[in-house]
């Protein structure tokens, strides 16, 4: 729910936007800003479609929006990892 090109999201929706990105992305063997091969380029393994070859045909496009930006997320997801890896220890 929701449109980040709109409105930010609600403290919930980020939230579990972060938890899900912070339980696949290391589950697929990467980290948020690794850099990973995409259809021959070097791309962000947490990537906007507009970070991707071929990802948008609109040249104005920002994925995922103005009210969500990707570094930020990036971090968050990276801290939450860093978080739960300190909990098991």
């Amino acid at each position: 729910m929701g449109d980040p090109r709109r409105a930010p999201p609600t403290r919930a929706q980020y939230t579990t936007l972060v938890d899900l990105c912070a339980e696949l992305i290391p589950a697929i063997g990467h980290m948020p800003h690794d850099e990973v091969t995409y259809r021959g380029e070097t791309v962000r393994a947490l990537a906007g479609h507009d970070e991707l070859p071929g990802g948008s045909a609109d040249q104005a496009k920002r994925c995922p929006g103005r009210y969500l930006q990707l570094d930020q997320l990036r971090a968050d997801v990276r801290a939450m990892i860093a978080a739960s890896a300190q909990q098991r220890l």
